[in-house]
């Protein structure tokens, strides 16, 4: 599946043999930080979605059928040196601009008690693309919040759900985490989705970019590697399985840093790899 085609919703592709309506098509994307604050990773989690943000904003995506989740602790907190202004590389551009604030299970399935409370959800039907990063701080089998936990079971079974509700043409899933590979151990591969983890379910996933003018690394290897692949590369062109192996690639050059040398990081995909191959 070609990357650009899976941002801009174009295909007409059915789900499980189910006929569509003649409804146009749409692409929905959810980016999730899951985690808050300045240090410990915060800063690192919230930029790499704000960059995420850009990225995908700049292929034409509107607004209404982004959602962000995020804490929205950081680009004016005390420590940041830079009021309004996050970075996700050093003497980088700013990658907070545009950014609004919204339960992430509740968010992918259209949960009829955050509507109630009038949060914005995944309003998306049969002939819909969805696309979904989520980071964190992880451990096997769950991802963790400052109040709260979603383990592996739940996130699948909530992506059970949305596939049997018709929510989604193809579904994508990104998942930037220590032990990520652990959550999608169950994912089965008929369900139209395709999942890739940052590391496998033993591994870490490592932060990058150490700035020293604010004391904190300001991304992730994962988020660099597909973001910097998204900029720099014809996503007319360029497959999702293509993008794996350059992530595969960028992740795995030993000695690259010093501090991760004898820690190993190996993205992995689940689901329905046809997916990632333009089936």
């Amino acid at each position: 599946m070609k990357i650009l085609l899976l941002l801009l919703g174009s295909l007409c592709l059915s789900v499980n043999g189910l006929p569509f309506s003649d409804e146009p098509s749409k692409t929905w994307v959810v980016l999730c930080a899951g985690w808050k604050g300045y240090h410990l990773g915060g800063y690192s989690i919230q930029a790499n979605v704000y960059h995420a943000y850009q990225v995908i904003h700049a292929q034409g995506i509107p607004d209404e059928n982004i959602i962000v989740m995020h804490y929205d602790d950081l680009a004016y907190n005390e420590l940041n040196p830079t009021p309004g202004i996050v970075v996700h590389k050093v003497n980088g551009t700013d990658v907070y601009k545009g950014m609004k604030s919204r339960n992430f299970l509740g968010v992918l399935k259209g949960d009829p008690e955050l509507v109630k409370k009038g949060k914005r959800l995944v309003n998306s039907g049969p002939n819909d693309n969805v696309f979904v990063y989520f980071v964190d701080h992880g451990s096997p089998n769950v991802v963790s919040f400052p109040v709260g936990y979603i383990y592996g079971e739940d996130l699948v079974f909530a992506l059970k759900d949305m596939q049997q509700n018709n929510r989604f043409s193809k579904l994508v899933f990104y998942l930037e985490a220590c032990e990520s590979g652990s959550m999608f151990r169950i994912l089965p591969n008929d369900l139209n989705i395709y999942a890739v983890s940052s590391s496998n379910a033993t591994e870490l996933s490592w932060e990058c970019n150490w700035d020293e003018s604010r004391k904190v690394y300001l991304g992730g290897y994962f988020a660099n590697s597909w973001l910097d692949d998204c900029e720099h590369r014809d996503l007319q062109q360029e497959s999702l399985q293509e993008q794996f192996d350059h992530m595969k690639k960028q992740l795995d050059i030993p000695g690259s840093d010093p501090k991760r040398e004898p820690y190993p990081q190996h993205p992995v995909q689940y689901g329905d790899l046809s997916i990632s191959k333009g089936s």
